[in-house]
């Protein structure tokens, strides 16, 4: 028969008592070691390639690179194109020039040739009205 307890204790905690009895778990170095390589082994995969780990943070660093270069030369293109906004909005010829070629306008004194041949049909907004605007005359291509 086993030892005599005076105490009276829960059951679940007398059997581990008695299994344990304040030995390690593992008892052989080589089990505990082996066990500490598992952990370190799962940590560096995780630390490599897990969702925050290294391939993922220079695939990030990479693309972080690509869009601020193309960030920096999309505001080198928009400071280009507001100078030219700027200039074009100053400039009497170069507004003089658009109203020629996109609304057809002419200046006192000038006449518009059309050709049959001609593919260029002009863009003339129909509430387009007063001095300026070109109006067909007869002999064009749109009269027939």
């Amino acid at each position: 028969m086993g030892p005599r307890r005076t105490r009276i204790e829960p059951i679940r905690y007398r059997y581990f008592r008695t299994f344990y009895q304040g030995r390690n778990i593992v008892r052989s170095p080589r089990a505990k070691w082996g066990l500490v390589a598992l952990f370190l082994a799962l940590y560096a995969a995780n630390f490599v390639g897990g969702n925050r780990g290294l391939v993922r943070r220079v695939k990030l660093q990479a693309e972080l690179k690509r869009i601020t270069t193309a960030n920096a030369r999309l505001r080198v293109q928009k400071e280009q194109l507001l100078q030219e906004v700027r200039l074009k909005e100053n400039d009497p010829f170069s507004l003089e020039k658009l109203a020629r070629e996109k609304y057809w306008m002419v200046g006192p004194g000038e006449t518009i040739y059309r050709f049959e041949d001609d593919e260029v049909v002009p863009d003339v907004p129909e509430d387009a009205e007063g001095p300026g605007v070109a109006e067909p005359q007869r002999g064009d291509a749109e009269a027939r």
